[in-house]
């Protein structure tokens, strides 16, 4: 599956397309997304900033990833890492439950 967005059109237009293609045998999915530039502001250009800085320019200034070591994770990725693994080990116990309950 390709994902791709022309995020780069979208900083300087009022729209953006959303393209998905998964196979030949499927039709290429496209949705066409306005610009919102408050959501764009206050949401998305701080998480990308805070990407960048924490993430991309350490790479780039210590290169682990060429050394053929792991690329460097900040504590708020770890944190969010572990919050996810949490949910989804919380839902399974959920659903085993579930179904143990409806095998009485």
């Amino acid at each position: 599956m390709i994902l791709a967005i022309t995020a780069a059109s979208f900083i300087f237009k009022s729209r953006c397309y959303l393209v998905v293609y998964v196979s030949d045998k499927e039709d290429i999915f496209v949705e066409e997304i306005e610009r919102d530039r408050v959501f764009w502001t206050n949401t998305i250009l701080p998480k990308l900033n805070r990407f960048y800085n924490d993430c991309i320019l350490e790479e780039i200034a210590t290169k682990r990833c060429l050394r053929g070591e792991r690329c460097f994770d900040p504590v708020w990725i770890e944190d969010a890492v572990k919050l996810k693994q949490e949910k989804q080990t919380a839902k399974k116990k959920l659903q085993d439950s579930s179904k143990n309950e409806l095998s009485l």
